[in-house]
């Protein structure tokens, strides 16, 4: 099985090219992040053509308010080869940046999150509060396997060690790290706290970050690019977590497509062995 998650940037003038791209790949689940109503109904019209008969996306019941400022007309969207059915969201506050649904495999039934996390630097506490309602809803045992993938706008740095550098640490000019004391005018602790339970907290729950597990950190690699004053900051900002059970044994990003312009994320891709 291959999935692809992907911030599609709601770039409308390349959504052809997107989805000829994706078609090129063949994946058998697809989950798109930053989708809207109007993106949404072209991927699933274009896609139907090529056996992607299951669609959903966080709008099914609630229509954004396209005027909303805060980018709340953003929503993600899953498409799939398989059969799917929507379980229950989880306790964010807001729904239209997460969907779950029920997958039924060739293997059997799994779960796939598929989250758009709001950028801190743009909307402040929104961001922690949906990391952790994302948590809460993971950080249990399960009787079948689960993926969560998507764009989350966290580590700010992955070190060879494998040390991980969140948003709410500050490195210094010497190399060392230091948890912030406020963060937004909140608890800097509580900040760094949300956003490394979903980076390595959830691998206690058998979500595992799949990209880091089969790769390791002393591989550098971006999926984001900050460009500043002539300068380039990579961020690896999309993620997938998938239960050990599924067996991932390839990761990478098709950073092709972030150069062509298509995005300004590269797609995660992943292939199991069911």
């Amino acid at each position: 099985m291959k999935l692809i998650s992907w911030n599609i940037a709601h770039r409308t003038s390349q959504q052809h090219h997107q989805a000829e791209a994706l078609v090129g790949r063949s994946p058998d689940i697809i989950c798109l992040q930053e989708v809207t109503p109007n993106t949404a109904e072209f991927f699933q019209s274009e896609l139907a053509n090529h056996d992607y008969r299951f669609v959903t996306t966080s709008f099914d019941g609630r229509m954004p308010n396209a005027d909303d400022k805060r980018n709340r007309h953003l929503g993600v969207m899953t498409i799939s080869r398989y059969d799917m059915s929507t379980i229950d969201q989880f306790e964010i506050p807001w729904k239209e940046k997460s969907l779950s649904t029920s997958v039924n495999l060739p293997s059997g039934s799994a779960e796939i999150h598929n989250i758009y996390v709001p950028p801190g630097s743009s909307n402040g506490w929104i961001k922690i509060e949906t990391l952790e309602g994302v948590y809460r809803g993971l950080a249990r045992e399960s009787s079948r396997p689960r993926i969560l993938c998507g764009d989350f706008n966290p580590p700010q740095r992955e070190l060879p060690d494998g040390t991980v550098v969140t948003w709410g640490q500050r490195i210094r000019p010497d190399g060392t790290i230091r948890t912030m004391s406020r963060r937004f005018g909140g608890d800097g602790a509580r900040w760094d706290k949300g956003e490394r339970n979903i980076l390595t907290g959830l691998a206690e729950y058998d979500l595992p970050d799949v990209y880091r597990a089969l790769n390791g950190y002393e591989v550098e690699d971006q999926s984001w690019l900050l460009r500043n004053r002539g300068r380039e900051f990579p961020r690896r900002f999309d993620h997938v977590f998938a239960s050990t059970w599924l067996t991932a044994v390839e990761c990478g990003y098709l950073h092709d497509w972030q150069t062509a312009g298509m995005s300004d994320h590269a797609p995660i891709e992943v292939r199991f062995d069911l």
